[in-house]
């Protein structure tokens, strides 16, 4: 039912948002030598995703996060196939 496809999607969410870190703790020494090397991007994409999470904030304080969504369904019909 409902809470089972729930429960699924959670599931995998979770792993989503898991893996990355993971595999950052698996190849922490790796992983450090690579953001080193390329510490101009890094900061670049730190950057970037701050300003994102700064234009999602204000839409969500301002109630217009949800028109934004729709419109990225009506934009990319696509989308709908998620739900």
């Amino acid at each position: 039912g409902e809470v089972g496809r729930a429960a699924g999607l959670l599931f995998i969410y979770s792993l989503g948002l898991t893996l990355p870190f993971l595999v950052v703790g698996l190849f922490t020494s790796r992983a450090a030598r690579f953001l080193r090397e390329r510490g101009r991007f890094v900061q670049y994409t730190n950057y970037v995703a701050g300003v994102i999470l700064i234009i999602l904030g204000i839409l969500i304080f301002t109630d217009n996060f949800v028109s934004l969504v729709g419109k990225l369904f009506n934009i990319f019909p696509m989308l709908d196939l998620l739900r």
